[in-house]
């Protein structure tokens, strides 16, 4: 059963600009995922001799593809709200809102997607970042790459290890060709 709504001609108008803003509410919201995209391109970038097995691009380029489908069609659908609104354009755009509000619809599950498949992504990123400082600590007294990229990333987090201080204790960090052998308090 359908019920029918009638509106005013100042309410139709209305509710066209509120749909329209909130239209461009979300193209902002596009904008932000691109940018965030990028950033996590970048820094991702930074301290890829840190990661192991990790495929760089999936998540950051997922974002920004998410963000420019959002851009466009929430950039049309707001053209459309906002021209439905007024008497003298309300037909032209009568029909092609049923299909769009589909297309919206459909938006919507995608975008549900992609935040489960970010937050399932979380997973496989802590295990490759794990595999990758632990495998950066055993070159850690051999590379110098290695060596400043674990030195950056532990003074930037405040942390050492892996998973904690211990992880040292479990591999050797010092670089013997830097240590004088026989000084006498090596031996004492």
């Amino acid at each position: 059963m359908v019920f029918p709504i009638t509106f005013s001609e100042s309410g139709r108008n209305k509710l066209g600009i509120i749909s329209a803003l909130m239209c461009a509410i979300l193209v902002l919201a596009g904008l932000c995922l691109i940018f965030v995209g990028i950033y996590i391109q970048i820094n991702i970038n930074d301290e890829l001799i840190l990661l192991e097995s990790y495929n760089d691009g999936l998540l950051p380029n997922f974002l920004m593809c998410l963000g420019v489908l959002m851009i466009i069609i929430n950039a049309v659908t707001a053209k459309f709200a906002y021209d439905s609104g007024f008497a003298e354009t309300s037909e032209k755009y009568r029909m092609a809102m049923l299909p769009m509000s589909v297309v919206m619809f459909i938006f919507i599950w995608v975008i549900l997607s992609a935040s489960i498949t970010a937050f399932a992504h979380r997973a496989s990123v802590e295990d490759a970042l794990h595999n990758g400082i632990t495998d950066a600590m055993k070159r850690y007294k051999t590379t110098v790459v290695v060596k400043e990229a674990l030195d950056r990333l532990q003074m930037f987090s405040r942390c050492c290890g892996s998973r904690s201080y211990k992880d040292w204790f479990k591999t050797g960090w010092i670089n013997l060709k830097y240590v004088n052998k026989s000084d006498p308090k090596l031996s004492a």
